[in-house]
């Protein structure tokens, strides 16, 4: 899934690939802001999955995304994982 969302990043960025979505009827300037939030989307999971699973908190489809990325902004701003 990763590299699917983020195999679309370049659509928006590439003169070509901007005149062909635009042949097709897609406005790549409408897919910026949904492509960017899925691209933090999961850089914030992999970073999770890469600071807290060492630390035997596994991230799990279980759990809201937002936890993640809340628990990253802590451990990014504290530097810790301890509470």
């Amino acid at each position: 899934m990763t590299a699917l969302m983020r195999a679309f990043t370049p659509l928006v960025n590439n003169r070509l690939a901007r005149g062909l979505l635009s042949l097709l009827g897609v406005p790549p300037s409408e897919l910026a802001e949904p492509l960017a939030q899925a691209d933090q989307l999961l850089s914030d999971m992999e970073g999770a999955i890469l600071t807290f699973t060492p630390a035997g908190w596994a991230p799990s489809s279980q759990v809201p995304a937002k936890l993640y990325t809340e628990a990253l902004g802590v451990y990014r701003r504290t530097g810790s994982i301890e509470l």
